[in-house]
C-alpha cells in the first residue's frame, strides 16, 4: 500500500466504510481484467481506472504484481484493439505494454 501511496502522492482508501476518506483518497478501480482461466492464470494484465485524484489516467498492472504498474498511454486505443484481437480471435495474448508508460 505505501509502493502505491507514493506513486500516486496521495493515501489509498482501504476502509470503505470512513465515508470522510473518500474525498481525499484515491481508488483504484478495476475496467478490464484478462484472466481467461480463473484468477490462477499466470500470464494477464489488469486495466485500472482511478477515483478521487487529481489525475483521471488509466493505469496497467502486468501478472497481479503491483509494482509493475504503468500508466495507459492512449487508452481508448489500446483498449480498442484489445477487443479487436479478442473478437478476431487472434493467436497468442494481447500486448498491453505496447502502450504503457512509467509514471
Amino acid at each position: 500500500m505505501a509502493f502505491l501511496e507514493e506513486k500516486f502522492q496521495q493515501p489509498l482508501l482501504v476502509d470503505y466504510e470512513d465515508d470522510a476518506s473518500y474525498e481525499t483518497h484515491f481508488q483504484l478501480r478495476t475496467l478490464l481484467d484478462t484472466r481467461f482461466n480463473g484468477l490462477e492464470q499466470e500470464k494477464n494484465f489488469q486495466v485500472f481506472s482511478v477515483a478521487n485524484h487529481i489525475q483521471k489516467d488509466i493505469y496497467l498492472i502486468q501478472d497481479q504484481d503491483i509494482y509493475s504498474i504503468q500508466k495507459l498511454i492512449k487508452p481508448a486505443e489500446a483498449i480498442d484493439h484489445y477487443a479487436a484481437h479478442l473478437l478476431s480471435r487472434q493467436a497468442g495474448e494481447f500486448e498491453f505494454l505496447q502502450y504503457a508508460e512509467d509514471f
